[in-house]
């Protein structure tokens, strides 16, 4: 059975030329849809043209001084592949899983794309794809005792939802089951009468929500506490209702009730919102908080930082999730120790300064470090950060190469060191916000004559380093994503990490918690037909390797054609197929590779681009 559907197409005309000594290959368009972040290659039909063989919805034609003009229509069917940055196990001796080896892994659910490449295929699984096996990299968790597993999963645009899979296994291969479905949509089958009405909800559809979570019905957000099968259907108990701002009201049997357990994410909570940091840690970063869970957790070394005093969280003023909230009263023990890093190093961090202490004494506040140690300050006058190491200052508070702090916005701060290795005495280097480095060469000596160490930076705080009264050691303020290396960083290496930080959909995770008794094994769970479920999803991945690498696809956004050579045969696509695809004008860009010959001498041209975005039908 087929039905009308639209889609949307593209369509690339461009003029090439390259000399007959390169290949065909030579010129490689190419698009994204995401401002650059994934590209979609069109290689391989214009490869096609330019050697003579047709290509369905594609022309070439000659045009003068050696230029060709080439014509591609194209379909642009998104595969988005997740992955899994990080995970924390936390202890549930009640709802934990059971100690053991388990292998995690996650697929998208995109929008309405079919994520097939071929034309004849007669079934549509939203999260397969073209590729057997369309989830994230395994994932490795070992637990030692009965925990909860916390994933942080960093998944790109155009996703409508996640299907968390994993099994255990202590072998070369695992099998993969469905526990968790963030967007499931089922329907009402029997009417709530009124706005008030605790009584279970009763669902339609023959398979379980999680055991505790938040549904949308309509306008309307309801908790509940529990997911159940009682005689013929599932149904939700523990009901609280119109949460999230939303009014209570009756709703009619047959309409959708919508998963929407994440607050803020997606369109209505359907997927967890992208707020906690876990970018690809560089193997010179020895230290890494980022504050994000409104806590202290060191994510790359072993270290334990602790608060004293008045240290809180702030999720209103940061720079992009959460941020350590300093109220002049409190510091954070960073428990790394620098010494170990004494011949090279850095810090990078963003502070956003907002006042002074008041109480007597008039002393400028430490941002971090130690009084014996490696320090950085605030000139109370100036508003200027400034750094020494024990009674030395090496670039003062009145610097005039050194900027001052903001009010109410946060700047970033770098900070370097290096050990002469003829000389061995220190160099540093400080950048703020990103301007040219302030070096100072100092006669600060790593060893002594005895090759004893006496650079000793020590184990730095962060926001103070004492909490005596009238000491001014700290500030009202804020800082947020520390940052220690173990090597020197150059300027470029500075800007490299604050783009990198600031590039959302690669570093941004949502958390989920996966716990053994919140969600059922949508595999094996009685009673339940995910077949009458839209979309289709798989459920079980059979015998997937566990070796590293082997099983999974890279994080990022897979293109495919397929559509275009639907549309030109026989246009027409099965029941059950939708297909839409989100396009936001501001964020496709076109860019063309070349390869020249091995000298330099000869190199292609392309000029007059032009890309034509439309509907099409198929019915």
């Amino acid at each position: 059975m087929a039905f009308n559907a639209l889609f949307k197409k593209g369509r690339l005309i461009w003029d090439e030329y390259y000399p007959s000594s390169l290949t065909a290959s030579c010129i490689n368009p190419k698009i994204s849809f995401d401002a650059g972040r994934s590209w979609m290659s069109l290689l391989t039909q214009a490869q096609s043209l330019r050697e003579g063989s047709s290509v369905y919805g594609g022309s070439i034609k000659n045009l003068n001084s050696g230029f060709k003009q080439l014509d591609l229509m194209f379909g642009f069917t998104p595969n988005a592949i997740p992955k899994i940055a990080a995970y924390e196990l936390e202890a549930d001796g009640t709802n934990g899983l059971d100690p053991g080896t388990y292998y995690f892994a996650v697929s998208c659910i995109n929008y309405d794309t079919p994520c097939v490449n071929e034309a004849t295929v007669s079934e549509n699984f939203y999260v397969t794809g073209s590729e057997d096996e369309p989830f994230s990299r395994l994932v490795e968790v070992v637990i030692a005792a009965k925990s909860n597993v916390k994933l942080y999963i960093n998944y790109p645009e155009y996703t409508k939802g996640l299907a968390v899979y994993y099994g255990a296994s202590t072998g070369a291969t695992v099998d993969l089951e469905l526990y968790h479905v963030t967007n499931f949509v089922n329907v009402l089958k029997v009417s709530i009468a009124d706005a008030t009405s605790t009584d279970p909800i009763q669902l339609t559809n023959l398979y379980p929500f999680p055991q505790v979570g938040t549904v949308k019905i309509e306008n309307e957000y309801i908790d509940y506490t529990g997911c159940s099968w009682n005689t013929d259907h599932f149904e939700l108990t523990g009901i609280t209702r119109g949460v999230r701002s939303s009014t209570g009201a009756a709703h009619l049997a047959e309409v959708n009730v919508y998963a929407a357990s994440y607050e803020g994410g997606g369109l209505y909570g359907e997927i967890p919102p992208r707020l906690y940091s876990r970018p690809e840690y560089d193997s010179s970063l020895v230290q890494y908080i980022n504050f994000d869970n409104n806590r202290l957790l060191d994510f790359v070394g072993t270290a334990t930082p602790t608060s004293t005093g008045d240290v809180n969280f702030s999720t209103s003023w940061t720079v992009l999730s959460s941020s350590l909230k300093l109220v002049s009263a409190g510091y954070v023990d960073t428990d790394l120790d620098l010494n170990t890093y004494a011949d090279a190093g850095s810090i990078h961090f963003y502070i956003a300064f907002d006042s002074f202490n008041d109480d007597a004494g008039l002393l400028d506040p430490y941002i971090f470090g130690t009084a014996a140690g490696l320090w950085m300050k605030i000139n109370r006058i100036t508003m200027k950060p400034y750094f020494g190491y024990g009674d030395v200052t090496i670039v003062s508070g009145e610097d005039f190469r050194v900027p001052s702090l903001s009010k109410d916005n946060f700047d970033r701060i770098g900070l370097s060191w290096v050990a002469d290795p003829v000389t061995e005495l220190m160099t540093f280097n400080l950048t703020v916000n990103g301007y040219q480095f302030i070096t100072e060469e100092t006669e600060i000596a790593k060893y002594d004559a005895l090759d004893t160490t006496t650079f000793t930076p020590g184990t730095p705080n962060i926001g103070g380093t004492t909490l005596t009264a009238g000491s001014n050691d700290s500030f009202y303020g804020y800082i947020d994503d520390w940052k220690v290396y173990n090597t020197t960083l150059t300027l470029d290496e500075f800007e490299a990490h604050h783009s990198y930080l600031l590039s959302k959909p690669n570093v941004y995770c949502g958390l989920i918690e996966i716990s053994a008794t919140g969600y059922d094994n949508i595999n094996t769970v009685a009673n339940e037909t995910l077949e009458v479920y839209e979309p289709l999803i798989h459920k079980v991945f059979s015998s997937i390797s566990t070796v590293e690498d082997d099983a999974g696809i890279d994080f990022g956004v897979y293109y495919d054609d397929w559509i275009v050579e639907k549309f030109l045969t026989d246009a027409s696509v099965t029941e059950n197929e939708k297909i839409t695809y989100p396009v936001d004008p501001d964020y496709v860009q076109v860019r063309f590779d070349f390869t020249g010959d091995v000298d330099g001498f000869y190199t292609p041209v392309v000029k007059n681009i032009a890309l034509i975005i439309s509907e099409g039908a198929l019915g």
